[in-house]
C-alpha cells in the first residue's frame, strides 16, 4: 500500500496556472499546498508502451510534476525553483485508467529543496517512487524579473 498517505487541505490549481505539458500528459487535476501536492493522471492508449502499461517516461514526468509542485507549494511568492536531479524507482506495471502522484517536500535549504512522491494506481497500489532535488532562486528567472536564467548555481 501506499507510504504517502492520501494529503488532506490541498488547494486545487486553477485550471489555467496548469502548464500545457501537464494537460497533454492528461495531469489536469493538481493540488498543492504547504510543501505537499497531489496530482491524478488519466492513463490513455497514447501514455502507455507496446505491453500496454504506462510508459517509464510518463511515471517519470508525474513524479517531476509532483515533487515540484509540492516545493513550488512551500516557497515565497517571488522565488521559483528547477529540478536538479530525480531517481525513479519503477516497482509494478502502471496498469488502468488513472493514476495519482502524491509529493511531498522534505526539506528546504536556502538554494536547494528535497522531495520525495510516489505514483498509485486506482487500487492504491505504489507502482513508482522517487526523490529529487530542486534549486530555488531568491527570484523568479527570465523575462519575469529581467534576469537572465543561470546554466549554473553560483559558488557561494
Amino acid at each position: 500500500m501506499s507510504g504517502i498517505p492520501k494529503i488532506r487541505g490541498l488547494r486545487k490549481v486553477a485550471a489555467e496556472k496548469v502548464p500545457e505539458f501537464n494537460r497533454t500528459l492528461g495531469m489536469t487535476d493538481i493540488r498543492a499546498a504547504g510543501g505537499a501536492a497531489e496530482i491524478d493522471l488519466t492513463l490513455g492508449p497514447e501514455l502507455t508502451n507496446k505491453r500496454g502499461v504506462a510508459h517509464g517516461g510518463v511515471l517519470t514526468s508525474l513524479l517531476d510534476s509532483v515533487m515540484g509542485a509540492a516545493v513550488v507549494s512551500a516557497i515565497a511568492a517571488e522565488e521559483w525553483c528547477g529540478t536538479v536531479q530525480l531517481s525513479i524507482q519503477f516497482l509494478a506495471p502502471g496498469i488502468g485508467v488513472s493514476l495519482s502522484g502524491r509529493g511531498r517536500m522534505v526539506k528546504r535549504g536556502r538554494h536547494i529543496a528535497f522531495a520525495r512522491g510516489e505514483v498509485v494506481d486506482a487500487r492504491g497500489e505504489v507502482i513508482a517512487t522517487g526523490e529529487g532535488t530542486w534549486y530555488v532562486w531568491p527570484q523568479r528567472p527570465g523575462p519575469a524579473s529581467g534576469r537572465p536564467v543561470e546554466s549554473k548555481p553560483s559558488q557561494g
